[in-house]
């Protein structure tokens, strides 16, 4: 969406889960918005294979937008996002709720980012450090991935190495299959 009065070039490009340029067909790689307007991009094709990355849009700070995502019936959204050096999120993994999450690595170069986790009272569980490929990204079950946080909720804090520019998302799933996104706390 471009809210401004002036026309805005929007670049977008897709990166698979170890960085490397994701090429699907129709995709424009830059576009024009005109002043006041909206545009919509669909990534990929519902009866083909399943694919893991993530889209990086390089935009002037009056372009803002969503991406849609969907797992058959169930629709989420979530917002775009500036890259940031730390993000903190939170998690649920009790009563029959568990949290996904994935992070993108925006930097040219690989980069270490330390997971600190915290309990719903405030009790540290401890920290870890995931690596992600430059201009990759990696996507997670929370409990599998940081097991002390199995049967808990709290909060997730991910700082990126010096020099890092990190972006993500946390979905929340029922029992039953339904999901909703959490968004980071910056």
């Amino acid at each position: 969406m471009n809210t401004s009065a002036t026309p805005v070039s929007v670049t977008v490009s897709l990166r698979t889960d170890d960085g490397t340029p994701w090429n699907l067909p129709g995709l424009p790689a830059t576009a024009v918005l005109k002043p006041n307007s909206i545009t919509a991009i669909s990534i990929g094709d519902p009866a083909g294979p399943p694919g893991s990355g993530w889209a990086q849009v390089q935009a002037p700070a009056v372009v803002s937008g969503y991406a849609v995502y969907r797992s058959g019936a169930l629709e989420g959204t979530v917002s775009l996002q500036s890259q940031q050096p730390s993000l903190t999120f939170p998690f649920d993994n009790t009563a029959g709720y568990g949290t996904g999450l994935a992070v993108a690595n925006a930097a040219a170069g690989s980069t270490e980012i330390t997971a600190t986790l915290w309990d719903d009272a405030g009790n540290s569980l401890g920290s870890q450090v995931l690596s992600v490929a430059g201009g990759g990204h990696t996507a997670f079950i929370v409990p599998f991935q940081l097991p002390t946080t199995a049967g808990k909720r709290g909060l997730i804090k991910l700082d990126a190495a010096a020099g890092g520019a990190i972006t993500g998302i946390s979905l929340r799933f029922s029992a039953s299959g339904t999901f909703v996104s959490l968004p980071p706390v910056f």
